[in-house]
């Protein structure tokens, strides 16, 4: 799996499993209970990940799901007209689609001046759209989202991670 996520550069990062994650409250939980289930969470500071354990055994969602996790390191390295510039990017579309779920419903909560306003949902959206769209360039796979944009948009998104990873000589700096 790791050999198809070529290309990332930077100290290393610590993995590891644990079964039935959940969020409640923005506290990261395990097993049975409360809360919105996820495929995995990251503290981009500490250089851990924690997947859920049921990916284990799904091959490309794993793959999918670990990219998506490595771009939270890569959002983290880039400086912050890079992420305006994303942002802006995004503001500027005309779809509903996304290319993940972890984004889509964070799109789906956003209000009417929320891009404006600069506002936390509007964050959240923007690195989780980044991190689900360098998913999908990496791997080939959209995660299991309702929409996904058209191809005007998907091109524009394509371009900026051209763009960024030119700037970076050719690698993901995580």
């Amino acid at each position: 799996m790791l050999a198809r996520l070529n290309g990332f550069d930077g100290l290393p990062v610590q993995w590891r499993f644990a079964a039935g994650l959940r969020v409640k409250r923005g506290r990261l939980g395990t097993g049975q209970g409360g809360g919105i289930e996820v495929h995995a969470a990251s503290w981009t500071r500490r250089r851990e990940v924690v997947l859920d354990a049921g990916l284990a055994a799904s091959g490309g969602e794993l793959t999918r799901i670990v990219a998506h996790e490595l771009f939270h390191f890569v959002w983290l390295r880039m400086n912050n007209g890079q992420r305006r510039a994303w942002g802006r990017l995004l503001a500027a579309e005309r779809t509903r689609g996304e290319l993940g779920w972890s984004s889509e419903w964070r799109r789906r909560r956003l209000q009417g001046d929320d891009a404006l306003l600069n506002t936390r949902r509007w964050r959240d959206y923007v690195s989780e759209s980044f991190c689900d769209t360098g998913a999908w360039i990496v791997t080939g796979e959209a995660g299991d989202q309702d929409v996904t944009p058209g191809a005007r948009w998907v091109g524009r998104r394509e371009r900026f991670f051209r763009q960024l990873r030119s700037h970076w000589n050719g690698c993901w700096r995580i």
